[in-house]
């Protein structure tokens, strides 16, 4: 949501400033909602998670892979099931972003460690915003 909100406000194209991110840099993703103030957007943090944001969240997990994510509200809380689904929504939406990413994967991913049999990632999966 910030880096939404940030990059509308500005001008900028969410999806370019997510590409430049260092994905050694990223640790969590915080998922929340905004207020359109038409000449801006205000990150009140007191709405559901818009579809825009939605989208660039699925290209976040296309490019930093599972992340610790959580859904964020500040006021306006709503009622418990509703942040469980948005909540749900993220897992799912994540689930079917990196499993979609580590079946299209090259095996040069993978390699067996050297002591034992299990095969191990060769790259660190990490966290956004």
């Amino acid at each position: 949501n910030n880096v939404y909100v940030s990059a509308v406000n500005q001008g900028e194209n969410p999806n370019q400033f997510i590409d430049q991110l260092s994905t050694d840099r990223i640790r969590q993703i915080h998922l929340a909602g905004h207020q359109d103030r038409k000449k801006y957007l205000f990150d009140t943090h007191d709405h559901p998670v818009c579809d825009e944001v939605w989208e660039l969240y699925k290209k976040a997990c296309q490019r930093f892979g599972r992340i610790p994510t959580m859904i964020e509200r500040d006021d306006q809380i709503p009622p418990l099931r509703e942040l469980i689904d948005e909540l749900n929504y993220a897992r799912k939406t994540q689930n079917k972003v990196c499993t979609k990413e580590l079946k299209s994967e090259s095996k040069s991913l993978w390699e067996k460690p050297k002591n034992g049999n299990k095969t191990q990632r060769k790259r660190d999966t990490v966290s956004l915003f």
